[in-house]
């Protein structure tokens, strides 16, 4: 190990050893004064290393590794975000409400194939643009995904208001 990967162990070993002494405060405060936290912060440490078995230790650092970039990613959108109630007083109005006739906006070499439905929900989601709505659509028995699911989630950018199908 270089010695700047050894001070970045260095300052994530401590990190970490706080956090996880600082969670312990968290959830007992009166149980534990600052020694006696300290103390079980120590007794945790060793009795995960002494449970540890390689087959686990290295499926979790396989999935770290795996997935390691898309959980910091969500982290930071999730670090950004202000007090609930203030996030949800800041929401964007979403175009479409339940119940909406919705069809996926057509790709120029599938102008004929789109995906048409009713909206039965909507959540506020990170996306590779920032926030935006995802909406849940119940797919009609006409559509072509309909043959491999009953619903599908869209983001509201590929999405458009439909009229649904007259029945003659």
């Amino acid at each position: 190990m270089t010695a700047s990967e050894t001070e970045h162990f260095q300052q994530m070993s401590q990190s970490a050893w706080q956090q996880l002494h600082q969670a312990i405060i968290d959830l007992c405060p009166q149980h534990f004064p600052v020694a006696d936290s300290q103390q079980l912060t120590i007794l945790l440490i060793q009795q995960l290393s002494h449970n540890l078995q390689a087959q686990n230790l290295a499926e979790f650092w396989n999935h770290c590794q795996e997935y390691g970039e898309a959980v910091d990613r969500i982290a930071n959108e999730l670090s950004r975000l202000p007090p609930t109630l203030e996030f949800v007083d800041r929401l964007p109005a979403n175009c479409f409400s339940p119940g909406a006739y919705v069809r996926w906006k057509p790709l120029p070499e599938d102008a004929d194939e789109t995906d048409t439905g009713t909206i039965v929900g909507s959540f506020y989601a990170p996306s590779e643009h920032g926030w935006n709505w995802k909406y849940l659509v119940l797919l009609d028995r006409s559509s072509y995904s309909r043959q491999f699911c009953i619903a599908d989630t869209a983001w509201e950018s590929d999405l458009e208001g439909w009229q649904q199908k007259q029945c003659h």
